[in-house]
């Protein structure tokens, strides 16, 4: 992959650095560790569901997670297609896919994301997270 002049000055382990923020994240997830899962999210992110219930801060966003754990045991997460940009050396854009198996029938289980991201005390963190569901699903 080549490499833009934003990830040039952003620094040479950011790129690296986000991707571990997402695999983080993923593994968090299908482990239902819903504390480390949080932890991705900056104490003041936005975070709008794909089912459009929006969540404002770290601590809200850790008790949805936890009630949606709570309503589905078991659920399995898997990001891919995914691409980022740096805006500036401190914030990037993450898009990709997403698919969750295990979620009750009529709940979304595959669709798209948009994640802003701001490096912040060093720590790349999710601020602004948008999953959602194309009126097409996409396609494998």
């Amino acid at each position: 992959m080549s490499r833009t002049i934003e990830a040039i000055m952003a620094g040479p382990g950011d790129e690296n650095a986000l991707q571990q923020r997402n695999e983080t994240f993923v593994a968090a997830f299908n482990k239902g560790d819903i504390k480390a899962m949080a932890a991705s999210y900056a104490t003041d992110c936005d975070f709008l569901s794909a089912e459009g219930q929006r969540v404002k801060g770290r601590d809200a966003l850790e008790k949805y997670f936890a009630k949606g754990f709570a309503e589905s045991k078991g659920l399995k997460l898997k990001h891919t297609h995914s691409s980022r940009r740096f805006l500036t050396p401190d914030v990037a854009i993450d898009d990709g896919a997403w698919e969750i198996t295990g979620r009750p029938e009529g709940k979304a289980s595959k669709g798209l994301y948009t994640a802003v991201l701001m490096k912040r005390d060093g720590q790349w963190l999710v601020v602004y997270d948008r999953p959602m569901v194309p009126v097409q699903p996409p396609k494998p």
